[in-house]
């Protein structure tokens, strides 16, 4: 179910990137053809970044694509890589947690007072300030599912 909700959010992800491509690229275009840039597309192309990026995290743990450092885990085998997993996946829950906490916070602060950007346009901050805890919730349950999924290996290397 997860992994489901998790492409979803990594495919709208992707498309925000496609969306921020054709910003960029009407915003140089129009700058140099007709003298008459995009307004707020540095404002467009900054929001669409916290959604290329929070959007796509649950799918990218989902896949086990995150940066690893396996310096020292590629020696370990068995027993003790996974005990190490699961040390590591409950500190990114933590971590992951309190990021999606402050970012409710955050969310709901800009969304009492209705924050918009300053400068011409207007841009509301307070959806892509929704996407922080949206894509921060989602990493979480994707990291309990991981650690649930390592704890079922462990026992079986432990039989």
């Amino acid at each position: 179910m997860i992994q489901t909700i998790a492409r979803y959010a990594n495919l709208a992800g992707a498309s925000v990137i496609l969306a921020m491509m054709l910003v960029g690229a009407g915003d140089v275009l129009l700058r140099y053809l007709l003298n008459s840039p995009i307004p707020g597309a540095t404002d467009i192309g900054k929001y669409c970044l916290i959604a290329t990026i929070f959007l796509g995290l649950a799918y990218t743990q989902w896949e086990k694509r995150h940066i690893a450092v396996e310096l020292l885990t590629d020696r370990l085998q068995g027993r003790k890589r996974a005990l190490l997993d699961i040390v590591t996946l409950c500190v990114s829950l933590i971590f992951f947690a309190l990021i999606t906490w402050q970012g409710w916070n955050m969310f709901w602060d800009s969304w009492l007072i209705k924050q918009y950007e300053d400068g011409l346009p207007h841009f509301p901050i307070y959806p892509s300030k929704f996407l922080v805890p949206v894509g921060g919730s989602l990493m979480c349950l994707q990291i309990i599912v991981d650690i649930i999924a390592t704890i079922k290996g462990l026992k079986k290397v432990l039989k």
